[in-house]
Parts: structure tokens; C-alpha cells; sequence
């Protein structure tokens, strides 16, 4: 009997943990993700900040509470001028909040292929610190335009 009790309790482990991984997994598979090089589309990856998913939607504000925020008509191009900016990403399975600090005023367009939307620099060389809360998450330098 006291066999029969160790199985079971190495088999409920087994599970608890096996079903950790997989949300674990599916939580990191579904944020946008800064990426480089060429994609499907002949993109230049350099120009592509992030992509997010079809029914993801996107809001802008100059303040980290969103007070004075607008969303993002991703169907029409964006010009932001230097300065600092809260993006909201906001998904079926959740919400993510990034801070761009942009040295230059950069041109954003938005590229639909599939079931996501690249978010591209269509202006001049763009550098952009990209934090997560107070700490700088990455630092990425964006060519400009995309690829015809």
C-alpha cells in the first residue's frame, strides 16, 4: 500500500510541474519580441522594433499612468517627436507597458502579414532604449525605411 501512495505522489509531481513548464511556455510565447535580419515579409529586421499579434492594440502616452493616453490607429502611419513614451500593448491575455526614449523624431509605420503587425521605422536611423519598469531592458539601434 505505502507503494501505491509513492506512485501516486510522483505522479501528481510529475503533472504539477509538466503543467508549469507549458504555462510558463505559452506565457513567454505570446509577448512581442524585438527580433533581427529578414522576415517572410522582406523586411529588414533592423527596422522592425516589435510585432504583435492581429487583435492586439496598441496605446501611447507621454505618462506612465495613461492619463492623456490615444490609441493607435495601426491602419495610418505615426510620427513621434524625440522625447519619452509609454507604450500599452494590450492583448486577449493581458497587458504589457514600455518605455521608449527616442532620440530622434522617428516615423512609425505598421506592416499586417498574417496573424501579426510589425511595428517598423519608416524615418531616418533611430536609436531607441527600450525599458522594462525603471531598468533598460535593451538598446537597439533601427535602420530606417523598409525593404521594397
Amino acid at each position: 500500500m505505502e507503494i501505491n501512495k509513492k506512485h501516486i505522489i510522483a505522479i501528481d509531481l510529475v503533472l504539477i510541474v509538466g503543467s508549469l513548464l507549458i504555462v510558463a511556455y505559452l506565457a513567454g510565447y505570446s509577448r512581442p519580441l524585438v527580433i533581427g535580419d529578414f522576415n517572410e515579409e522582406g523586411l529588414k529586421q533592423e527596422s522592425v522594433l516589435f510585432d504583435i499579434n492581429n487583435e492586439d492594440r496598441l496605446v501611447i502616452s507621454k505618462d506612465r499612468d495613461f492619463e492623456n493616453a490615444r490609441e493607435i490607429d495601426m491602419n495610418k502611419d505615426l510620427t513621434l517627436s524625440e522625447g519619452k513614451y509609454f507604450v500599452k500593448i494590450i492583448s486577449p491575455f493581458g497587458s504589457e507597458v514600455r518605455e521608449l526614449t527616442l532620440l530622434t523624431d522617428v516615423k512609425i509605420d505598421f506592416i499586417k502579414a498574417g496573424n501579426k503587425i510589425s511595428v517598423v521605422n519608416k524615418g531616418e536611423k533611430l536609436n531607441v532604449k527600450i525599458f522594462e519598469g525603471d531598468s533598460l531592458k535593451e538598446e537597439v539601434e533601427l535602420i530606417g525605411g523598409k525593404n521594397e
